[in-house]
């Protein structure tokens, strides 16, 4: 089956690269707060953030990706049941987004698909984030390394207003390169 699937290599396959690819295009029309979830770790993960994205980053960036209708009549459990199929297991091994632990039986994050970033980087290239993503990345990340790389993404896009803020975040934590990219910014 796996030689036999069309665009798909065999690792690709075997790693349930088809069915993760489905399971975000399908959850657009199926579930867009899950859509949405999972849109906005894949977006976060595209730019730079490669530590585990925590609850709050999540459901703080979601809202940007649904619409005015969707916002207002979202259920009350709205979160809970998007994080329910963004990390359900596909072929009991694969998730679109998969816990990280710090410990045992403690979630500290999420981390999504690799081949998922991938293919959405590919898929969304020229696709904006919504502001409620860049606010929620300057409030929520702070990996030092990440908030290095996801600043550089701010200043590319000319975003400035998030990106001095997280290479400031980077530089306060001893992130050289930040420190003297955010010196440039501010001059």
């Amino acid at each position: 089956v796996a030689l036999e699937s069309a665009g798909y290599g065999l690792t690709q396959t075997l790693a349930a690269a088809p069915q993760l690819v489905a399971r975000w295009e399908d959850a657009r029309t199926a579930d867009p707060y899950a859509w949405a979830v999972l849109t906005a770790a894949l977006d976060a993960a595209r730019l730079g953030a490669y530590a585990p994205l925590s609850t709050e980053f999540l459901r703080a960036a979601a809202p940007g990706y649904c619409t005015s209708w969707q916002q207002a009549e979202a259920p009350g459990n709205w979160f809970d049941q998007a994080m329910a199929y963004a990390t359900a297991k596909l072929h009991g091994a694969a998730s679109a987004l998969a816990p990280a632990a710090t410990g045992m039986g403690h979630v500290s994050g999420y981390t999504a698909a690799d081949y998922l970033v991938q293919y959405v980087t590919r898929e969304r290239r020229y696709a904006r984030l919504p502001a409620t993503t860049w606010h929620a990345i300057v409030s929520h990340i702070d990996d030092p390394a990440d908030a290095a790389r996801l600043g550089e993404s701010a200043s590319r896009r000319l975003l400035y207003r998030y990106a001095i803020p997280l290479h400031r975040t980077a530089a306060d934590a001893g992130h050289v390169n930040a420190a003297y990219r955010l010196a440039e910014l501010l001059a």
